[in-house]
């Protein structure tokens, strides 16, 4: 697809799977996993096309766990989303693949950090419109835009966390896709790339179904966190190395 060889097609979808069990399981962790290791893989694989998955994934997650959704409890977030999905389209549109590669390590790192401690932050009106703006600020520059919300689900219970993040990731996503469309950042052969990926994505949500229930009381969190700091890592190396 592209100039993308089959090899890496296939091992995107392997990824791609995988991270959707994890994101379908415990309500996140799918673009924090995905892209670094997609970027490493081939750059035409990410962050782009993670928004498409994003959008199916996420409103599959919406619909599965439906009745946990309460639209009040996400309003702010989704009102202040777009201005940082501003923000962030003003530092792509000058970014250069060194920059990008940087950046996103960078974030990942910095998501890792976030997940890998107990911080919880009270939701209020403030806190719900400042966390919509970071999480559309990095969605826009790496298609990341969980780690500022989870500060905010942290202590709900699984179907809730994914319900509610599930709705903010499929409307902030698709805000995402437009703003990188108006910017010119976002093509065809992105839109491709991403809906070549819903099959092993489907597959991977297919997965999870009996797994969510034990992974409520066992967290994936320290092998997606592993492997996320691991991938990013290694392209913040490839960064400085092929600079």
């Amino acid at each position: 697809m592209g100039e993308i060889p089959f090899w890496a097609l296939a091992l995107a979808w392997a990824v791609v799977a995988v991270a959707a069990l994890v994101q379908a399981s415990i309500g996140f962790g799918f673009n924090i996993l995905a892209v670094p290791i997609m970027s490493l893989i081939h750059p035409d694989l990410a962050p782009n096309p993670q928004l498409v998955i994003t959008v199916a994934l996420s409103a599959a997650t919406v619909i599965r766990d439906r009745v946990h959704v309460d639209l009040r409890e996400v309003a702010y977030i989704l009102a202040s989303r777009p201005f940082g999905g501003l923000a962030g389209l003003a530092v792509i549109g000058v970014a250069t693949g060194f920059w990008l590669d940087i950046t996103i390590g960078l974030i990942v790192l910095g998501a890792v950090g976030i997940l890998s401690t107990r911080i919880a932050v009270v939701r209020n009106p403030v806190t719900q419109s400042l966390a919509g703006f970071a999480s559309g600020f990095t969605s826009i520059v790496s298609s990341i835009g969980g780690p500022p919300l989870i500060l905010l689900f942290r202590d709900e219970k699984g179907p809730t966390t994914r319900s509610q993040l599930g709705f903010v990731f499929t409307i902030g996503a698709m805000i995402s896709i437009g703003l990188r469309l108006i910017g010119d950042a976002f093509g065809s052969t992105d839109f491709l790339i991403g809906i070549s990926m819903l099959p092993p994505m489907l597959l991977g949500f297919a997965a999870a179904g009996p797994a969510r229930s034990s992974v409520d009381r066992k967290s994936l969190r320290v092998p997606v966190l592993v492997m996320s700091s691991l991938a990013a890592i290694l392209l913040l190396g490839r960064a400085f190395t092929t600079s």
